[in-house]
């Protein structure tokens, strides 16, 4: 059923793309960003990070901006979930090396405080382009550009090259740094002894073992089975971005074109009645019928050419901003039928699964596993 969603979701989109002017979506999805981004900073001044955390997600996803990284990554810190922080803070200093003096610093210190609360696993692959799966879920490819960032706890990590897995399981500890090699040429793998980890460059006065702060409580844990809660299940899985990413962009072209809609009608009516003055004055009827047989001929002709033009570009924008309201309904439906089928109620096993979402610039795709 989700694929079937996934497809409908696709092909009206597919029917938008062919209509809409590349400028307008992006502006459109530009606008949505800014927007969330907005939301996600007045949630994270009144503390409620969880929901800053949420409106951060959705901004990155229709607009990588390393502003929104880096807001993404401080509220994940302070919502509890720390090895996303790790990896966002990470991905931070790593990717934008003309931040300035301040937003560094930050980072800096935000990676340590995460750093202490996670395990970091420094990955050594010997073949360029494997694809590393942490837990069943995608972990970008070989050469990663940093370390993994795992929960404390034992992860299964597996790299996959050309028909060739070489797995290996680490115990990931809270502010230690564990070495793990994959040998996809002769299917081994070892594991180097955990080692405490040093703090990162620039964050004096936050050890390995520093608390985060403020505000970054991570909450009582709770292992029984059930359904995840809809916020934790969203941030990890890219699909659902897409999803409330073109109910966003969808909503937003079915109000800009409404709007043109009716802005074209206002200007279709300006002209019928001043055709309908006109003919009352000629004392004629019908004027549009046959323009160039009534007085003034050319008048009437231009006139009347105006108010089928004004129709016209009304009714096409009428039809876009409708299709753009079936875009954005079809993908919320698919993002709720996926979270419902996706996060139902699972029995406990043994497999532990990765809830973070990915940010790396070596790997695109997705991938969905679990049980049903």
């Amino acid at each position: 059923m989700v694929v079937l969603l996934a497809c409908s979701v696709a092909s009206l989109l597919a029917v938008v793309l062919a209509a809409l002017p590349a400028r307008a979506a992006d502006e459109a999805a530009a606008q949505a960003a800014r927007q969330h981004f907005q939301e996600g900073v007045t949630h994270y001044a009144e503390k409620r990070f969880a929901k800053a955390r949420l409106s951060f997600i959705q901004a990155y996803a229709l607009e990588r901006q390393p502003a929104v990284l880096l807001k993404l990554a401080e509220s994940e810190l302070r919502s509890g979930h720390a090895s996303d922080a790790a990896a966002h803070f990470a991905a931070y200093l790593n990717e934008n090396a003309q931040a300035g003096p301040a937003e560094r610093r930050d980072a800096q210190k935000g990676l340590a405080a995460a750093k202490a609360k996670v395990g970091e696993v420094v990955m050594k692959i010997d073949a360029a382009g494997a694809v590393i799966f942490v837990d069943g879920e995608p972990g970008g490819s070989a050469p990663l550009p940093g370390s993994l960032y795992l929960e404390p706890g034992s992860h299964k990590i597996e790299a996959h090259k050309d028909g060739k897995v070489a797995a290996i399981e680490v115990q990931a500890q809270a502010g230690m740094v564990t070495t793990a090699n994959l040998n996809l040429a002769q299917g081994g793998s070892e594991a180097a002894p955990a080692a405490a980890a040093a703090p990162a460059a620039g964050s004096e006065g936050l050890a390995a073992g520093a608390q985060a702060p403020p505000g970054a409580d991570s909450g009582p844990s709770d292992s029984r089975p059930g359904r995840e809660p809809f916020f934790k299940w969203f941030g990890r899985r890219k699909l659902a971005w897409v999803g409330v990413g073109l109910t966003a962009i969808g909503v937003t072209g079915g109000i800009v074109f409404a709007v043109r809609a009716s802005n074209s009608y206002d200007r279709a009516d300006q002209v019928a009645e001043e055709i309908r003055v006109n003919a009352a004055q000629d004392n004629i009827s019908g004027p549009c019928f046959a323009p160039e047989r009534h007085p003034r001929a050319d008048q009437y002709v231009e006139a009347c050419g105006k108010l089928s033009s004004n129709m016209d570009d009304g009714d096409t924008q009428r039809t876009v901003s409708i299709v753009s309201f079936v875009v954005a309904g079809a993908a919320a439906a698919g993002t709720v039928a996926y979270y419902i089928v996706d996060s139902k109620p699972r029995k406990e096993t043994s497999v532990k699964v990765r809830l973070a979402p990915i940010v790396t610039t070596s790997f695109n795709g997705l991938h969905l596993s679990g049980e049903f």
